[in-house]
């Protein structure tokens, strides 16, 4: 998680090793730009990009765990460990946002 310095605002980080998508690394870069442009109430934004030599840095809104868990449907035949798996696959800062 990270925190705008000027408005206080929250963002999730998603840090990706660009060495990992080698040969797909302008279909990765094809999505990012995808994804900056959508708008859409249940897909998390991409507020802003970073790039270095070997990382990129996507900076995302920030979704609540309540908000997440509330998308998931009770009626959901899913177990629980699996929810949990959606969850924080779904949540995308769960296990790549550093603390700063």
């Amino acid at each position: 998680m990270c925190v705008h310095k000027q408005t206080g605002q929250r963002y999730a980080i998603k840090i990706i090793d660009k060495k990992k998508f080698n040969a797909g690394k302008e279909a990765l870069m094809g999505e990012v730009r995808i994804l900056q442009q959508l708008k859409h109430p249940h897909i998390i934004s991409i507020n802003d990009v970073f790039e270095t030599d070997r990382y990129l840095y996507l900076i995302l809104e920030l979704c609540a765990p309540s908000a997440l868990w509330i998308s998931i449907p009770e009626s959901l035949t899913t177990p629980p460990a699996s929810r949990a798996a959606i969850s924080s696959t779904a949540l995308c800062s769960a296990r790549c946002t550093p603390k700063r």
